[in-house]
């Protein structure tokens, strides 16, 4: 099915490829930066800590040098950072609690722990811890610890958001560029796949690229030789039988001319027309798997109206839709207008009317559609009717059931000019054949290619 390339940009692999290896690279970057910011935090208050054990450590060493008068004076000017110490008993709010082991470890460094005892007080910014240590001569020292940083440095999170989102991007281009050159191999594999067809099955596959790639390239290419074989021994076999049946019909009817005329002369040169007509179309199938193109420029309004005219000649009724300037395109005009005069065919032997429409598609390409008013095609056999010697009619009358080579020699020329034919059901009844065909030949149509 043709797809726009915006729509299909972003099921390709290699770019769900990079959104995933961005989305990694992100994820672990956002890891990696809480992990620091925690450790951070950690080392910050762990140093605060610190810093808060040596300065009390140092106020306790200065208040006991003083005498009892003097220490209270000597608090006030007091510039052991971070504390603010007082020679006095905890506040009247405090509330006791056991030393925390993270004050714990510090204060075991500097202070004898049966000497502290922690409280908390309530403040402006939520609890606030405090310590107090009894001095050699027995009296309180107290003083407020300092809290821990919750809050991070302003702006920061729109620097980690940032940095988050650049790196994201880097990554992402970085990650598509990389693997749009590992997978481009594939991608050419693929658009060679797609546009392999059994009637151009010379075009070898590229063995190059990652190795399974490589690979693949090489066991489909040892197919593809498999499948060319099969075909050209099908389509010699097939040519051989219905060549060599040709002489023993020409015996038939030449020792049919010393018969009598009656009866069963007639019915034996009846029976001989009927062989002769499936030699020709067993033929045409055979040519058709492997046709001779001969591509060339043409008019194909002109040349659907000249078509037209030679069914018209003959007394039949075909409803044209053609538009009205002209439409060039480069193709085996003997093809097309087997294609076309089979499915017009079929329909006026259907069908009590015939419509054949022509219009131009996007992206260089062109529908032709037959439409009948007969009784249609079951929509599962609509696949199964373009294959060779299949018939719905279940009688071998030729007038009524045709001989199940028609639809599927359309089908052949129409992959061999690189197009695909279809069946529909028609509006209120009745079956339409849509044919659709590039303009040139190294264009793609829906239904055809894929692309990239």
């Amino acid at each position: 099915m043709n797809q726009a390339p915006l729509a299909s940009f972003g099921r390709r692999l290699s770019t769900r490829l990079a959104w995933v290896v961005s989305a990694a690279v992100v994820t672990l970057f956002a890891l990696t930066l809480t992990l620091l910011a925690h450790h951070g935090r950690a080392a910050a208050e762990a140093r605060l800590q610190r810093d808060a054990a040596q300065a009390l450590a140092r106020a306790v060493t200065v208040m006991e040098a003083l005498p009892l008068s003097e220490r209270l004076q000597a608090a006030q000017p007091w510039g052991f950072a971070p504390l603010i110490v007082a020679p006095a008993a905890p506040p009247l709010q405090a509330r006791f609690q056991p030393l925390p082991p993270s004050w714990q470890e510090v204060f075991a460094e500097f202070l004898a722990l049966e000497e502290l005892t922690f409280w908390e007080i309530d403040s402006d910014t939520g609890p606030r811890p405090g310590i107090t240590v009894v001095l050699a001569d027995g009296t309180p020292l107290s003083a407020m610890l300092p809290s821990a940083p919750h809050q991070p440095p302003p702006g920061l999170p729109w620097r980690i958001v940032a940095a988050l989102a650049l790196a994201g991007l880097g990554t992402w281009l970085i990650a598509l560029w990389a693997l749009r050159r590992v997978t481009a191999p594939l991608e050419r594999l693929i658009h060679a796949l797609e546009t392999f067809t059994p009637e151009s099955p010379a075009a070898v596959l590229p063995e190059h690229g990652p190795y399974e790639v490589m690979l693949t390239a090489r066991t489909l290419n040892a197919l593809r030789e498999r499948l060319e074989r099969l075909l050209a021994a099908r389509t010699a076999l097939l040519a051989g039988i219905a060549h060599d049946l040709r002489t023993p019909l020409a015996r038939i009817r030449l020792r049919l001319e010393s018969l009598p005329e009656n009866e069963a002369r007639a019915g034996i040169e009846r029976d001989l027309s009927e062989m002769q007509r499936l030699i020709e179309l067993s033929l045409d199938y055979a040519r058709s798997l492997t046709p001779r193109l001969e591509y060339q420029d043409v008019d194909l309004v002109a040349f659907t109206a000249d078509l037209l005219d030679l069914y018209h000649e003959g007394g039949a009724e075909i409803e044209a839709d053609l538009p009205a300037s002209a439409l060039t395109a480069h193709l085996d005009p003997t093809a097309l207008g087997r294609i076309l005069a089979n499915l017009l065919d079929n329909a006026l032997r259907y069908g009590t009317q015939a419509k054949l429409r022509l219009r131009p598609l996007a992206g260089g390409c062109c529908e032709f559609i037959v439409e009948d008013d007969g009784p249609g095609i079951p929509p599962e056999a609509r696949e199964a009717v373009l294959e060779p010697f299949v018939r719905l009619e279940p009688s071998r009358n030729p007038d009524t059931g045709g001989s199940g080579l028609g639809l599927s020699i359309a089908a052949n020329l129409a992959r061999a000019l690189h197009g695909r034919l279809s069946l529909e059901a028609a509006q209120p009844h009745g079956l339409r054949a849509v044919l659709r065909l590039p303009l040139r030949p190294d264009a793609t149509c829906s239904g055809g290619t894929v692309p990239l």
